[in-house]
């Protein structure tokens, strides 16, 4: 650890292993282990992923010392689960945890020189009752650790350009928010709310536009609470990005 975070070549400390240190599933997290892995992330700031299985459901934690915890047991095989909660740590989840799913299905992950993609696809619904709803392939959870930083910008269409020109309620207590933006040209595009750490926590695909001004209304249903989160508007390698401030 102390050689990797010395090492100017290393920009994440990535660990995986098979019983977690968090979990609120079949098998439940190792305390000691938590308190080993919570000591090195609060003592080395590149280490900030650990990958587990053992459990075989889908559970994302919240930072613990700096490290979100993943257990990704959801393979193929049968899904553990435990009374009508489905889940042997009750319901609702612990207060660590960002995101969990009884359902089968798969981690992406895509490494930049300054962030890591993580998309969990959904996958059949396998053996069992399943806790949450998804079509085959689509993105059931994501997480972007770090920044991503974009260069060669291309410009905007003539006549057009790409902001964000209002945001309201803001601050804002509940969902819907709604959003009033221009777009470059007809090329896709999307939001996305990511919260001052860089993860991102909602993801709104808008599709093919027509360039110019238009309205919509953003669901704030996911968030982990209140805070500053910033809103991102990206269009065709371009970002513009509004301060969104949540209140409970």
């Amino acid at each position: 650890m102390d050689a990797a975070q010395a090492d100017p070549s290393i920009r994440f400390i990535v660990t995986f292993g098979h019983r977690p240190a968090y979990s609120s599933g079949h098998h439940p997290g190792d305390g000691t282990l938590a308190g080993y892995m919570n000591v090195l992330g609060t003592s080395h700031n590149k280490y900030v992923l650990n990958i587990n299985g053992h459990s075989h459901d889908y559970e994302r934690t919240k930072p613990q010392g700096g490290v979100v915890h993943y257990t990704v047991g959801t393979g193929g095989s049968s899904l553990e689960q435990d009374g009508s909660c489905l889940w042997l740590g009750g319901c609702p989840a612990p207060s660590y945890t960002a995101y969990r799913a009884m359902h089968q299905g798969t981690l992406r992950m895509r490494f930049t020189p300054t962030s890591i993609h993580l998309d969990m696809l959904c996958g059949p619904s396998g053996e069992g009752t399943n806790d949450v709803s998804c079509t085959t392939g689509d993105v059931m959870d994501a997480l972007v650790i770090g920044t991503d930083v974009t260069t060669d910008v291309p410009p905007p269409a003539a006549g057009a350009d790409l902001a964000i020109t209002r945001v309201g309620p803001n601050p804002v207590t509940a969902s819907p928010l709604h959003v009033e933006f221009s777009l470059a040209s007809d090329a896709p595009a999307s939001f996305e709310i990511v919260d001052v750490a860089g993860r991102r926590w909602l993801h709104n695909e808008l599709g093919s536009l027509a360039p110019g001004r238009h309205e919509a209304t953003v669901s704030l249903v996911g968030l982990p609470g209140a805070g500053v989160f910033w809103l991102h508007l990206s269009q065709a390698g371009r970002g513009v990005v509004s301060k969104v401030i949540v209140v409970r």
